[in-house]
């Protein structure tokens, strides 16, 4: 079971913004209105309408067309503002290859043969949906494969990327590869940190009216923490700074923000 807190000008318009986030329909959560909010007069006053939805139904996890839509941050890392891609198309069945097999897609091969490598024993599941790759690595010890907030992960998927194309390119193939690598789960659990953390700052925001700046990210956990926030009544998002201490800032807008 999970529960949220949201927000919105209405109390409609709050039930409808944690719908969107949890995922579920109407008569699948529990609606407990915490504040209904105030228009106020000429701006001075409003405060936004707070409700907490409790689904009624376990989690889902994450399938693997959604991790892909997520951390699809390939070729232009500095896209801070991509949005999601369109209709999905029918996903593939998985391809599991211990590290070492020479099996697979150019970007499988090129990670396998890093683990190996590496000396880590690990077992490389490769998954394809919308023209994109993800492969999943499971085993024993793998935290030097995803490094501090994931820079190391972050890190692989380029070269695995990198890697793939060059060859495709090398062969005459010229078709773009376009690959996401996670390692032991870690991008979904990251990717669900980062979206708790950035509603949490939201709320605050909406409720003392500053804006909030987060540590500096990634490209690719910034793109998580935007599209997360994107459809939020009262919210704008944007990164200040530079690389590496590139951050987000997010602000209240509309009646009440300053």
């Amino acid at each position: 079971m999970r529960e949220i807190e949201s927000f919105g000008k209405t109390v409609e318009e709050a039930v409808h913004s944690g719908l969107n986030r949890l995922g579920l329909s109407r008569d699948e959560v529990d609606v407990q209105v915490l504040d209904e909010g105030s228009r106020g007069f000429l701006g001075i006053g409003f405060r936004h309408a707070r409700v907490k939805l409790v689904s009624r139904v376990a989690e889902k996890e994450p399938n693997h067309r959604e991790l892909v839509r997520t951390w699809l941050g390939i070729g232009d890392l500095a896209d801070d503002d991509a949005t999601e891609s369109g209709d999905p198309e029918p996903e593939s069945q998985g391809v599991a290859a211990e590290a070492g097999a020479e099996q697979g897609s150019p970007g499988l091969e090129y990670l396998q043969g890093l683990i190996q490598r590496m000396g880590l024993e690990a077992t490389v599941t490769e998954k394809e949906s919308e023209g994109v790759t993800l492969l999943e690595v499971e085993g024993k010890a793998l935290g030097v494969l995803i490094g501090r907030h994931g820079e190391t992960l972050d890190a692989i998927q380029y070269l695995v990327n990198l890697s793939a194309n060059k060859r495709a390119h090398l062969s005459g193939d010229g078709v773009r590869a376009r690959y996401v690598v996670d390692v032991a789960g870690y991008r979904r659990k990251r990717e669900k940190d980062l979206k708790e953390l950035a509603h949490a700052v939201a709320r605050r925001v909406l409720e003392d009216g500053k804006d909030q700046a987060l540590e500096p990210m990634s490209p690719l956990e910034r793109r998580v923490v935007h599209l997360s926030l994107k459809d939020v009544e009262g919210i704008a998002t944007h990164s200040e700074g530079r690389e590496p201490f590139r951050r987000i800032v997010i602000s209240r807008v509309g009646p009440g923000a300053e």
